[in-house]
């Protein structure tokens, strides 16, 4: 079975698909979550059969929060990172959707650039953390040629995320499935107001809600474009970062 014949036989419609060098680009934006999760279990067993190829998924999801397997002791009482409350669940007015990955709360909402890498990690030659530099990097990059340079991005703290001084703008979080990755990075491109009071009452990857950003936010330029006219701008710019790698 050829990737193509995946996505058919699933009869996934509105996307865009690409390819080169034995790497798949999905596109497909505001695609409700739990689809794309069920795609992504797909993808990832597809790779596992076909590990020297990759696939990587670019979308956005309608608001909703994803709830990872847990902090990690340690790091709540070295950065005094603060747990979810379950007791939150119905009475926020965005969904929780308990997944495998690693970490602890996380947002999504169509303002954002989501990747979601689907890599054999042993047939790349790659180690978790390197697949994770690879994605910070090529989003950067990606960042920086998209008409609106942003200096002082970092993602080489020790919570991960891509920031800017103190502001977070962009979460990662990743499982291996056979040693295929599968989750990924959530970029928050512009704001949504759902979610912003959403946040102020949770606290996403152990952190108060006010220190999410955007990039339409800390940008030195302006925009001088729409909010999605950018947000395409930036997609198209990263897929040439992922092919350069």
């Amino acid at each position: 079975m050829t990737f193509n014949n995946l996505i058919n036989d699933l009869g996934i419609k509105d996307y865009s698909l690409e390819s080169k060098n034995q790497i798949y680009i999905f596109h497909k934006d505001n695609w409700d979550y739990l689809e794309a999760l069920a795609f992504q279990e797909k993808a990832n067993e597809y790779i596992y059969n076909n590990p020297e190829q990759m696939v990587y998924i670019i979308t956005s999801h309608p608001e909703v929060f994803t709830m990872g397997r847990g902090l990690q002791r340690d790091q709540i009482e070295e950065h005094g990172l603060v747990d979810f409350d379950q007791a939150l669940v119905g009475k926020i007015d965005v969904p929780v959707v308990e997944i495998k990955r690693g970490g602890g709360l996380t947002f999504h909402h169509p303002g954002q650039v989501i990747v979601y890498p689907i890599v054999h990690i042993g047939q790349q030659k790659l180690r978790t953390i390197e697949l994770i530099n690879k994605l910070f990097k090529s989003t950067v990059n990606a960042i920086n040629t998209s008409d609106n340079t942003i200096h002082d991005l970092d993602f080489d703290r020790p919570l991960l995320g891509l920031w800017h001084g103190e502001k977070k703008v962009a979460s990662m979080g990743i499982q291996l499935k056979r040693f295929v990755s599968m989750h990924g990075m959530a970029l928050n491109i512009y704001p949504s107001e759902k979610m912003n009071k959403a946040l102020m009452m949770t606290f996403p990857c152990g952190l108060p809600g006010d220190i999410y950003n955007t990039l339409v936010n800390i940008s030195s330029d302006g925009l001088n474009t729409s909010y999605e006219e950018y947000r395409m701008r930036f997609i198209n710019q990263l897929v040439k970062e992922i092919y350069k790698n």
